[in-house]
């Protein structure tokens, strides 16, 4: 694979069921570099969805390409260009927030000097490199949460996945958030997945909803519009 080709994640007619409930339903999707809000109801089927593109649980039907590269055949190779924040990040509390970090680049395999790199250039930007030396168990839940997004990023994913990336963090560090994110989507996919809607409003360029499991919307979002008065009708009753 071509590491300056510009990246793109094609999802094909992905099922996944669970005791005869189809918790996916034939989804299928192209979405290139830029950010993409996942939005949808509690049990329409996101965490389900994210959890097979990043390799989690395996579906009935269907396929994860990133750049042609399969997730179930290629798994390995797949998660080198992968970043994941899940909505429960687990820590070692008695690491420091640097120790954790240079511990999490060695595990995907990222240069230590690289890492290091990485770890000062975003630590900075969400405010928590003088807080490096500090054990995790000292942190807040919102630089705890800081922390996860930079795990996430250490090896600068091709595809950064982030589920409810902005929870316990004020309004600055959101702001600094979505700087970082509209910078890094430039030529990286990013994939948002959360229910604060105000958060990818001014962001967002793509929005994908799931319903019951199935996609029930692909489209270019206008920055700046409401997503709640646009797409009202898949999150009443």
């Amino acid at each position: 694979m071509e590491e300056n080709k510009m990246p793109l994640l094609s999802v094909s007619n992905v099922t996944k069921i669970y005791n005869e409930y189809k918790a996916l339903d034939d989804v299928s999707f192209n979405i290139g570099a830029g950010i993409t809000a996942l939005l949808g109801n509690n049990g329409a089927g996101k965490t389900t969805l994210i959890n097979g593109i990043v390799g989690l649980i395996e579906v009935n039907q269907g396929t994860f390409l990133l750049n042609e590269m399969d997730n179930a055949k290629e798994s390995k190779e797949f998660r080198r260009h992968l970043g994941f924040l899940p909505q429960e990040c687990g820590y070692y509390d008695e690491f420091t927030a640097l120790q954790f970090l240079r511990y999490m680049g060695a595990v995907k395999n990222v240069p230590r000097k690289k890492c290091d790199e990485v770890i000062e250039k975003y630590m900075t930007r969400l405010k928590l490199w003088e807080h490096r030396n500090k054990k995790i168990s000292k942190y807040s839940g919102g630089m705890k949460h800081r922390l996860g997004i930079i795990q996430a990023m250490l090896n600068e994913p091709m595809l950064l996945i982030l589920d409810e990336p902005t929870t316990g963090l004020d309004y600055v560090e959101r702001g600094i958030f979505s700087d970082m994110m509209r910078e890094y989507a430039k030529e990286h996919i990013v994939i948002i997945s959360t229910h604060i809607f105000s958060d990818v409003e001014n962001i967002a360029e793509n929005v994908l909803i799931l319903d019951a499991g199935k996609l029930v919307c692909n489209e270019k979002f206008e920055k700046g519009a409401s997503i709640i008065e646009k797409y009202k009708k898949y999150f009443e009753g």
